[in-house]
């Protein structure tokens, strides 16, 4: 999607990324737009309740701005307040709908691999260039995947005990072990 669809996500209260950053986790989302009373501001900070006092207010404004979540080479994640868009990011058409990574048994974001035909087929309809559709589809496989596995579980039909040489049950290994050896005289 294009910067202006991903501004209205945003307003909409909706986390956004691109598809080209390098930090795999990093977002925008929307911040700001409220008041926090004089008496609940950070004291040690710049802007404290002292400072707000001699302006004769009893509030601070937080006007809307955009921050990020980043993540960086390392795998560091921080809070950066107030970003700003380069151009790239403005005219870029990778910007998509931010998802929290989905977490199963041991709390691993889940992967999912694409067979080299499931690529082709992508590259094909056309999805693959469109990182929206891509994730989108690939999203719809690992579904219809864990579904298949699910139903095939489910129908595996279940196996017969092995039956017993004769020799193998408690009977007859009792009658066995009374038995003679072969050749031994009477």
């Amino acid at each position: 999607m294009k910067f202006g669809e991903a501004l209205t996500l945003l307003n909409a209260g909706h986390p956004v990324t691109r598809h080209g950053w390098n930090g795999k986790g990093m977002f925008l989302i929307r911040a700001g737009g409220y008041i926090v009373e004089a008496d609940q501001v950070k004291p040690n900070g710049p802007i404290n309740a002292e400072f707000l006092e001699r302006r004769g207010l009893t509030h601070l404004e937080i006007l809307p701005h955009i921050d990020m979540w980043t993540v960086n080479s390392e795998g560091r994640q921080a809070y950066l307040p107030g970003w700003l868009a380069s151009q790239s990011d403005m005219l870029a058409e990778d910007w998509m709908e931010y998802k929290e990574p989905v977490e199963e048994e041991g709390n691993k974001p889940r992967r999912i691999t694409l067979s080299s035909e499931r690529v082709q087929a992508l590259k094909l309809s056309g999805f693959w260039d469109d990182p929206v559709k891509r994730d989108q589809m690939i999203r719809k496989y690992a579904d219809f995947d864990r579904e298949s596995k699910k139903h095939e579980e489910e129908s595996v039909p279940t196996k017969k005990p092995k039956k017993l040489h004769w020799t193998q049950t408690a009977k007859g290994k009792k009658i066995m072990a009374n038995r003679k050896p072969r050749g031994s005289k009477k």
